[in-house]
């Protein structure tokens, strides 16, 4: 009994600190690789107020791009923060731009709403996803983003992969680095 007693309160603490350690997210870099022929970003990190780093410029799709081109994100993980990546399980699969945007993106739209003047999708959907410029007003990454508690620290990049049909490929990365406090 006393043994199955300390067991519990073992895995009572345990959970405890697991949700009152805070997880922290900070924008480290971001780039675009290739496709500068129909997507170009000119986005960098910034420190606003010396403090908070912030996505500030703009990206310019150059074609509307239909459900003949591809969206999907890949994660790899560098647990010591030193850019040797491993390929991680957690990413988007690749789909459809329209058919991206009326499902995914949609659900998860309302944290690209503050700081920049991203597409919003309403209830009647979006295709294609339109030419133009959007910009980021010193977008910062805040605690209401959807990041899972078991998130291990260190330094995350996220590939975004855009594939059109005529072998347009885009490619952009953005890290971030991951810890608890």
């Amino acid at each position: 009994m006393v043994q199955l007693t300390r067991s519990f309160v073992l895995v009572a603490a345990f959970f405890h600190l697991c949700w009152a350690s805070k997880m922290e997210l900070e924008l480290q870099r971001f780039q675009q690789v290739e496709g500068q022929d129909f997507i170009n970003c000119q986005l960098r990190v910034r420190k606003y107020n010396r403090t908070a780093p912030v996505l500030k410029g703009s990206m310019e799709y150059l074609e509307d791009m239909d459900n003949s081109y591809t969206f999907e994100m890949q994660t790899a993980y560098s647990p010591l923060g030193n850019n040797q990546f491993n390929e991680y399980p957690m990413s988007l699969k690749r789909q459809n731009v329209c058919d991206f945007l009326n499902t995914t993106y949609r659900e998860y739209q309302q944290y690209w709403k503050d700081g920049t003047d991203w597409i919003q999708v309403g209830p009647e959907g979006l295709c294609p996803w339109p030419k133009g410029i959007y910009t980021f007003y010193d977008y910062l990454y805040t605690d209401t983003i959807p990041i899972p508690p078991v998130i291990p620290s260190g330094l995350w990049r996220q590939t975004i992969l855009f594939k059109g049909p005529n072998r347009q490929k885009a490619v952009i990365r953005f890290y971030t680095k991951v810890w608890y406090r």
